[in-house]
């Protein structure tokens, strides 16, 4: 079989499918969660990501660290996300399931893109009522990206935040409260005091000391949160 560079210097296979993977990993918008404008493009590309990727079986043997099946892994991870949003996490559940097999096999099992998987999957299992399995999902998540990016980074915020909304799912606060108290912290350092990272992380702690009780700091987090969001309010 013979070779094709790709836009980044890598060879893959000359194909249809793999030509198909290659333009929809390029035109897919990388961000779904929380970024509503994408939605729209993934309205479109959706269907032919469902296409290409269902018909994508090379064996990850023939494949470079990075190669096609990552780009498989991405548009999957993603296209679940999307499904999600959407409304149907049964459906993202496959998808995200396949991304992260994918991603383990192509680049280890403690990779940031694992971890990442493992996030989309928490939240897909929580959509579907079962936080008791979406918890060690998002563990295991902190822990790869503790261990590849170091404890104060902004994606260890990340998981920090996932985490707290599983343990309040599963009924735990007090577990949650330390979790988005470090996420906060670390938000903090990493941008400016009104950052959108930050206002959430402010929210979320506030959430939580609503469930404990503890409501005079909860309004007054909230409140913090509403002055930078909008400074006018």
């Amino acid at each position: 079989m013979t070779n094709q560079a790709t836009a980044d210097g890598r060879e893959s296979p000359r194909g249809p499918i793999w030509s198909a993977l290659l333009l929809l990993r390029q035109d897919a918008p990388a961000q779904v969660t929380g970024a509503p404008d994408t939605w729209p493009r993934w309205r479109v590309l959706l269907p032919h990501v469902l296409a290409a990727t269902g018909h994508y079986s090379e064996p990850l043997h023939n494949e470079r660290a990075g190669g096609i099946a990552g780009d498989v892994a991405w548009l999957l991870c993603r296209a679940g996300s999307y499904l999600e949003v959407g409304g149907l996490p049964a459906v993202a559940k496959t998808m995200v399931l396949r991304a992260l097999a994918l991603d383990e096999a192509v680049y280890g099992p403690n990779h940031p893109k694992v971890a990442i998987d493992l996030n989309n999957l928490t939240w897909v299992l929580r959509d579907l009522g079962d936080p008791t399995a979406a918890r060690p999902l998002a563990e295991r998540a902190l822990a790869i990206d503790e261990l590849a990016y170091g404890p104060n980074h902004p994606e260890v915020a990340t998981d920090l935040n996932n985490l707290t909304w599983v343990l309040r799912d599963l009924g735990d606060p007090t577990a949650a409260r330390p979790l988005a108290e470090r996420a906060l912290a670390i938000d903090e350092l990493a941008y400016r005091t009104d950052h959108p990272r930050v206002v959430t992380d402010l929210s979320n702690l506030a959430a939580i000391l609503q469930d404990l009780g503890e409501h005079v700091d909860a309004h007054r987090l909230e409140r913090r949160a509403i002055a930078l969001a909008d400074p006018k309010a």
